[in-house]
């Protein structure tokens, strides 16, 4: 009976001490991931407190200092031109321990534990804020299947300032942007164990509408039931992801072109997205030989030589005594105006191209060769001064 009790005794003691351990561990876990929460909402709201273009980057660097170690510091600050970046995980992913239990972090969701990472940067040029960038990860893991496999699902939100759009970007926005050519709700890519909801803005979008839809739910960090779906991340960036889409879902084909097509026939934006724009004249029209990679022989193109009048945007490497080929179908050289531009010698025209120029053909001509007049180069100047990248570089 002795024995008995005694072995008992240590039975319960041991039972005690593991709840016990359970309990610390539960514990631990909460309160790990609310400090984590309260520092990624604090981080997120000091970020979108800045006013693209006007906040002061001192106010910035305050902000940031207040971080100690956790900032890392591309660029001078005191120059008025840096980048501040901010990554923090959670407490399993900081602790090797956990890396080499994995079965541990396996089984934390049980009692609400998930792995999870926010990052926020501001990059700060010629003494004001001028980009700005938050991110929230999270993760979770599904019961095993019947193969008793676990695997682990991947959601992140993405809200960014982009100076221009670029090639990349365009290519997922240009049928959603038409009604608000300042931002863009996307999602890159959207697989079985990962989604990504991504808020593309420039600064001059309107404040009230990157504030509704770049509003995180960071419940998803701290809730018992993980964040299944990248809605429940970004819920109203990705409601209006949902609704743009549906509205382009059923068009035509030729609807859909010219969805696509409309930021080209949009002079403004077209500065704004292209990489140069110039003003150039026309100095002898003709047959010009194309680059092909081809073995054959190439066919000559019709085209025009053209000399650089006045750079507007780019074209750094085009040289005022250089002339460079333009090349264009036959029907450009002699045409209706009411059509696209007449090419002829004397006749100078706004060019929009970007870095192949000299070997590739201007792409969609109408609107990459614009006629000069005061309305057309009224919009290209505006244009230009949307992409507030064109004017200073921006630390990387």
């Amino acid at each position: 009976m002795l024995i008995l009790r005694r072995t008992l005794r240590i039975a319960r003691t041991l039972l005690l001490c593991l709840i016990g351990l359970c309990i610390a561990l539960v514990a631990t876990i909460q309160i790990q991931q609310r400090l984590l929460r309260r520092d990624a909402e604090r981080l997120d709201g000091e970020i979108m407190s800045c006013e693209l273009l006007k906040t002061p980057g001192a106010d910035a660097v305050r902000f940031f200092s207040s971080w100690g170690n956790l900032v890392q510091t591309t660029g001078n600050c005191e120059a008025g031109n840096c980048t501040m970046k901010i990554r923090a995980f959670d407490w399993m992913a900081r602790h090797e321990f956990f890396q080499q239990h994995q079965w541990l972090v396996d089984h934390c969701p049980w009692i609400g534990g998930r792995n999870m990472a926010y990052e926020g940067d501001i990059t700060v040029v010629n003494g004001v804020v001028a980009k700005k960038r938050f991110s929230l990860l999270t993760e979770y893991i599904t019961p095993p299947d019947e193969s008793g496999r676990r695997h682990y699902h991947l959601r992140e939100g993405v809200i960014q300032t982009l100076s221009h759009f670029g090639d990349t970007q365009l290519e997922r926005c240009d049928s959603l942007m038409r009604e608000h050519p300042e931002y863009c709700v996307t999602s890159p890519y959207d697989c079985t164990k990962c989604s990504r909801m991504e808020i593309d803005f420039t600064p001059f979008a309107p404040t009230n509408e990157i504030a509704r839809i770049t509003r995180f739910n960071f419940d998803c960090m701290t809730r018992w039931s993980p964040c299944k779906k990248i809605g429940d991340v970004l819920p109203a960036a990705a409601a209006e992801y949902e609704a743009e889409a549906a509205r382009t879902r059923d068009l035509s084909r030729s609807g859909d072109d010219e969805l696509h097509d409309w930021w080209l026939k949009t002079v403004w934006i077209n500065a704004r997205e292209s990489e140069n724009v110039v003003i150039a004249e026309v100095v002898s029209i003709g047959h010009l030989p194309v680059v092909s990679r081809q073995e054959a022989p190439p066919k000559p193109n019709a085209g025009a030589k053209l000399r650089l009048v006045e750079r507007l945007k780019g074209a750094k490497d085009w040289e005022p005594d250089e002339l460079r080929d333009l090349y264009v179908g036959k029907n450009y050289l002699t045409g209706p105006p009411e059509t696209y531009p007449t090419i002829r010698p004397g006749a100078r025209f706004i060019v929009l191209f970007e870095s192949s120029f000299k070997i590739e053909p201007v792409r969609n001509f109408q609107n990459s060769v614009l006629s000069l007049n005061d309305a057309n180069l009224v919009q290209v100047r505006f244009g230009i001064s949307r992409d507030f990248e064109a004017a200073f570089p921006i630390i990387q």
